[in-house]
């Protein structure tokens, strides 16, 4: 665990190894308790029991209600779990049930009404349950300078109303433009009306979307892997990714069910967006065995877009 922050002081750059909560409780309070706090970085990392040592923590912090930060502008909350998720998940369960909440944690900061970055990576389990919802929501409200987002939900379901909140409490600093970058990341089970909504109102201030990937599940709800926006530049040319995923989806729709006649592989339909083709922009359907030099009989055709 590395807690770092700024002011500059050597309190703020340690590295602890400590798996116990008292060493994190007593330098989360030292760090908390510091005059003009504006940035802190808490990162962590394998063993799940120092994110469970940080999470007590503030849990007791919360509770005592006698340290509430409030002059935090950046705030970075990381845990870089590689398998760890998986260990967590094998841990006691009734130990993981009480100390991953990260409500606490969430809670914690949420009167730090100057915050302008915010940045959170928490594993699946500190997402799940309305508390862990309500808590965010807590978070981000009346954040009237938070101009960069992150929030990553390391692939957590049933958390459909992770977007409302997000939405709603993001809704003011979207109209004002005063947000600039919103990337989220994990977000499984999602009504696509509810993200089509969102990107229109980030749209809207003048925020692109650089990057989306989702997929349908068999629920037929979204499982949004990234939505990454941030606003353009003046006189920038870009693409939407957001809008070449609703065009994508219409021709999967169109073509999904088309099967290569030789091999009886399905075919995959995509714009190609290659500037060395000369077929640059045209949709195509192929089959995965398909060459376009030497096709041999398998799938390889261009086809009408999806607004032809």
């Amino acid at each position: 665990m590395a807690i770092s922050g700024s002011p500059s002081d050597p309190l703020y750059n340690r590295l602890l190894s400590t798996k116990g909560i008292y060493t994190v409780f007593d330098f989360l309070v030292a760090a908390l308790s510091a005059e003009r706090l504006t940035a802190l970085d808490i990162s962590l990392s394998r063993p799940y029991q120092h994110l469970n040592a940080l999470l007590s923590a503030a849990h007791h912090l919360s509770s005592d209600g006698i340290i509430k930060p409030s002059c935090i502008k950046t705030l970075r909350l990381g845990y870089e779990s590689y398998d760890g998720e998986t260990e967590m998940e094998q841990a006691n369960p009734v130990e993981l049930r009480t100390q991953s909440d990260a409500a606490p944690l969430l809670e914690l900061f949420s009167e730090c009404h100057s915050l302008e970055h915010l940045f959170l990576n928490l594993p699946t389990v500190c997402w799940q349950g309305e508390r862990n919802t309500q808590a965010l929501r807590k978070l981000l409200q009346n954040k009237h300078d938070l101009s960069f987002l992150t929030v990553s939900f390391s692939t957590v379901y049933g958390s459909g109303n992770m977007i409302e909140v997000l939405s709603d409490c993001l809704a003011p600093n979207i109209a004002s433009k005063t947000l600039c970058k919103l990337s989220i990341f994990g977000l499984m089970d999602i009504v696509q009306k509810d993200v089509s909504q969102l990107q229109l109102s980030l749209q809207a201030s003048g925020l692109i979307c650089e990057r989306f990937s989702a997929r349908t599940n068999r629920r037929g709800m979204w499982d949004v892997m990234v939505m990454s926006n941030r606003r353009a530049i003046v006189g920038e040319a870009v693409t939407d990714a957001f809008k070449d995923f609703q065009l994508q989806e219409i021709m999967i729709k169109r073509h999904g069910s088309e099967k290569c006649p030789k091999c009886h592989f399905a075919c995959t339909a995509y714009k190609i967006t290659s500037h060395a083709s000369p077929h640059h922009g045209r949709w195509l359907v192929e089959c995965i065995h398909a060459n376009a030099r030497d096709l041999g009989g398998h799938t390889w055709r261009l086809v009408p877009g999806p607004m032809e």
